[in-house]
């Protein structure tokens, strides 16, 4: 079963939007001993110094219309009007006990040009004061990635670390194919691309590289994946359809990658995907042999070369994990920026490859099922990973 997928090669211009940045603020409550807003403006609902002729007269607010009223027992004609420190309007007004000089209760000036409004109390420190608005303590912040290159090693370690489909009780070339093939199927899955391709396609080059082998075997490849290269037009020039114009191949190996590694398999995919199927009459994106790789595999450059000699680009895309992640043994993987190795088989345009990277999972995202059809396809090229 094939899956279409569009590979763009895009002329564009980069156009660089600018955010207007603002400030947030946040009023921060004043808590004090005597439970804070004591009513302003008539200082304590006073008028004039803590003025009020009676019991508590209720005290203006800091606007100018604000005014405070309080009355005591019914008897006593104490009165004390005044500005608070707001406004020329504020007033407080109370009556008093009847006594024309009866004591009142002591209270602290305040003098206070703006904040709060609230209701005059009596200055009682027996409750502590309820703070208000502040803020919760910073929360621990996740460390930043940093993503470093993931090499056979490290790969190795990894999925025995995690047993990943028994790994960590299988030995030899078991055990490396199953890693081999764990790597593989996480690629597959952060792409998209499950379930791989299972067709074999024939490379007249590998053919002839190993005639003089038993049955002349191998003589086709088995891509990962094949995909699709769509129509698109930029400026004056338009691409046609060209499918099945790109084979995406995944390796885990220490040793550089030339044209005759596994038996020439990559001159068969070179080979191949020149081929097959017929190349479309019109103007058409260059075929592609696109590799996902370990940090440490080297792609080298007679390969590169013969790509170039055959119009065939050649990509490459290595994995790195996070050093920083909190489970060590089992970090995020994640799919770096494709390079191209030849752009010269591209016409001078600014370009991209695509496909978009993908999710940043760990190794075990792709499930023991998933690796199980992954590694039952009769590929001719083992995906083992290098042997330690």
């Amino acid at each position: 079963m094939r899956r279409l997928v569009a590979f763009l090669v895009v002329w564009f211009l980069a156009v660089v939007a600018t955010a207007p940045s603002c400030n947030i603020f946040q009023d921060i409550g004043n808590a004090e001993c005597s439970l804070a807003n004591q009513g302003e403006g008539g200082d304590d609902g006073a008028g004039g110094d803590d003025g009020a002729g009676g019991e508590q007269g209720g005290g203006g607010g800091v606007y100018s219309s604000d005014v405070g009223v309080g009355a005591g027992p019914p008897t006593g004609a104490d009165v004390g009007v005044g500005a608070g420190p707001g406004s020329s309007a504020d007033v407080g007004v109370g009556a008093g006990p009847g006594a024309r000089h009866a004591p009142r209760p002591q209270h602290v000036r305040r003098h206070r040009k703006g904040g709060n409004i609230g209701t005059a109390v009596s200055a009682d420190c027996s409750e502590p004061a309820t703070p208000v608005n502040v803020p919760p303590p910073p929360s621990m912040m996740a460390p930043v990635p940093n993503w470093v290159g993931l090499n056979t090693t490290t790969l190795r370690q990894i999925a025995i670390q995690n047993n990943i489909n028994g790994c960590a009780n299988q030995t030899g070339i078991t055990q490396s194919r199953t890693i081999g093939v764990a790597f593989e199927t996480w690629v597959l899955k952060t792409y998209g691309w499950l379930p791989r391709w299972t067709m074999p396609i024939t490379s007249p080059e590998r053919v002839a590289k190993n005639m003089n082998k038993p049955g002349g075997l191998p003589k086709s490849v088995i891509p990962e994946q094949v995909l699709d290269q769509t129509a698109l037009t930029f400026g004056s020039l338009t691409w046609v359809d060209s499918p099945a114009s790109i084979f995406f191949e995944v390796k885990a190996v220490t040793n550089p990658l030339t044209l005759g590694t596994s038996q020439w398999q990559l001159l068969g995919l070179l080979d191949g995907v020149s081929t097959w199927p017929t190349v479309p009459a019109g103007p058409h994106a260059p075929p592609a042999v696109f590799f996902t790789t370990t940090s440490n595999t080297i792609v080298t450059q007679p390969m590169v070369d013969q790509g170039t000699t055959w119009k065939v680009a050649v990509w490459q895309a290595k994995v790195f994990y996070d050093a920083n992640s909190a489970n060590p043994t089992n970090p995020n993987l994640s799919v770096q920026k494709a390079v191209c190795l030849n752009p010269a088989v591209y016409p001078p345009v600014n370009y991209v490859i695509w496909p978009n990277p993908g999710a940043q999972n760990p190794l075990t995202w792709a499930t023991d099922q998933e690796q199980d059809l992954v590694g039952a396809v009769p590929d001719p090229d083992s995906p083992a990973v290098d042997a330690p």
